[in-house]
Formats: C-alpha cells, structure tokens, sequence
C-alpha cells in the first residue's frame, strides 16, 4: 500500500488520524530511529494543486511560523495517490487549542494564524511574478558586459 514511498522501509508504526478538516488521508509515522512524522495522502488528481502547497510550505519554512516542515512529495500507490511527507509536530489539533482559549486569546492566535497565510500567499505570488519579471528583463537586455552586470545587480537588490 504505501510500499513506493520513499523511506518506508525504515517505518515501524503507521497509524491512520482521523481528526482534521482536509479530505487527505493522513497518517502518524514513526520510524527506527524514533522520528515522528505527519503522512498526507491524497487522489492523484490533486497532484498540481498538492504541489503547490508542498513547494509553499518548503518556502514558508524560512519564516517564524510553527508548522511542520516538509520532507518529501510525490506519487504512490501505482500512481493513484500523491504523498507528501512532514515532520510531525507534536501539540493539540488546532480547533482544541483554540476552544481552551479565552475569547481575546482565540482572536489573537486566529488573526497570527491568517496572517502568517496571508504571508505565505504574498510570498507565492511575488516569487511567482519575479520570475517573469526577471525573464522579461534579460530577453529585452543585449548580453553585453555592462548590461549583464547592471540587469543583475538590480535583481539582486530587489529581490
């Protein structure tokens, strides 16, 4: 069943969690070493989207946010599901946590948790756009010494 997926192997307990909001199938992983891990499983026609999500949480991993960090991503089960793979953090599900707070107490951790979203969006988008921009730059510069050097000075002190 899960036998494709890289460091399988190396697992002794796989347990399937049954709380959470996603439609993911998800799994709590240890392995020989006693590393805990967070599994995700999802249908193969999520891939593009999976993804996504992977690569944003690879680059959210720079910021201060308390999340778990990604491993790896890919496609299992004879190619009908995606995976992805994360260290497991441990600490309550989100909606416990927030019902043992006070009412101020669950604002401020909602507004720092849709923050760092947003955050994390902002990010997507302004890497995805720099890209093109970055692009656009180098095809209209003639590759001369001057040019080369002056068009990557630029995009160095803005990015």
């Amino acid at each position: 069943m899960l036998q494709d997926i890289p460091f399988f192997v190396q697992w002794i307990k796989v347990e399937e969690i049954h709380k959470g909001w996603s439609a993911n199938q998800k799994f709590y992983v240890e392995d020989t070493t006693g590393e805990k891990f967070l599994l995700r499983l999802s249908k193969r026609d999520t891939y593009e989207k999976k993804k996504q999500e992977f690569e944003a949480m690879e680059k959210a991993c720079g910021l201060d946010v308390l999340m778990s960090k990604p491993i790896t991503f890919g496609i299992c089960r004879q190619g009908e599901y995606v995976y992805a793979l994360f260290t497991w953090i441990e600490r309550l599900p989100a909606d416990e946590m927030i019902q043992s707070l006070s009412i101020e107490k669950q604002y401020e951790e909602v507004r720092g948790m849709v923050e760092r979203a947003i955050m994390i969006a902002l990010l997507q988008l302004f890497l995805s756009g720099y890209g093109k921009i970055v692009s656009a730059i180098w095809q209209t510069q003639p590759f001369r010494e001057g040019n080369t050097r002056t068009i990557s000075t630029f995009l160095i002190k803005y990015l």
